[in-house]
């Protein structure tokens, strides 16, 4: 059983490797070239990566989100701990 996978597995892989001349008729043109990629980006993009503004400016937008999350959290718990 194991040789007869085997067989048939080689037979597989082989089977797609020819070096195939034959022209497929039916196979329709490539409508036009793929268009240019897009800028990626620009100038203050790569200045900001490399001096790690950007870096510093999510930083501060992440601890700003913390400290409002925090403040609403320690309200809420004093607010529980107050009605006991």
């Amino acid at each position: 059983m194991y040789q007869l996978a085997v067989v048939i597995m080689a037979i597989m892989i082989t089977g797609g490797c020819s070096d195939s001349k034959r022209v497929d008729k039916s196979a329709a043109p490539a409508a036009s070239p793929a268009p240019p990629p897009a800028k990626q980006s620009n100038t203050k993009d790569i200045i900001g990566g490399l001096t790690g503004k950007s870096a510093v400016k999510a930083g501060e937008k992440a601890k700003t989100q913390i400290n409002a999350i925090s403040a609403d959290h320690n309200k809420k718990l004093k607010e529980v701990l107050d009605d006991k």
